[in-house]
């Protein structure tokens, strides 16, 4: 993008796993000069994007914060109550009726409901939880839950 003696500036479109660090010293050693990161800026995270970024002084809390099941790169299961109230205590859920055939054995899902209205947050699509396909397909393990038991 802009090379002046001795910074070059690039940008790089990757995927995750990419370390930028370890790109500028690989770079600066294949020249021979050495390399490392005086400014690294990271513009977009999957669909994220920079641009659509509000300043912290500016944010509406109200209007402005996206759902937590919005930040998930895994499929998304509806579940019902039953089976929400069954997750909030950690326990498994079989995977018929969420899911309809094939499954990924071991594959990263995130569990989701419909809320209530209520003073934490509006009614919608809750996250209930991150879980996991069990190795025989017949299960769905809770393995970061984000509900509580209701009383």
């Amino acid at each position: 993008r802009r090379y002046e003696y001795p910074k070059l500036q690039i940008d790089v479109h990757c995927g995750s796993g990419t370390y930028i660090r370890s790109l500028a010293r690989d770079i600066g050693e294949t020249l021979g000069v050495g390399g490392y990161c005086c400014k690294l800026k990271r513009t977009a995270v999957g669909g994220f994007k920079i641009k659509n970024a509000q300043p912290p002084e500016e944010l509406d809390i109200a209007y402005d914060l996206l759902p937590p099941h919005t930040g998930l790169d895994a499929p998304l299961v509806l579940v019902d109550k039953t089976a929400a109230a069954d997750i909030a205590i950690g326990r498994t859920i079989p995977i018929e009726p969420y899911i309809a055939p094939p499954v990924q054995t071991g594959q990263t899902v995130g569990l989701i409901g419909t809320s209530q209205a209520g003073d934490s947050h509006p009614a919608g699509i809750e996250l209930l939880a991150i879980a996991t396909i069990s190795a025989d397909a017949k299960t769905i393990r809770p393995t970061k839950v984000f509900i509580s038991p209701q009383s």
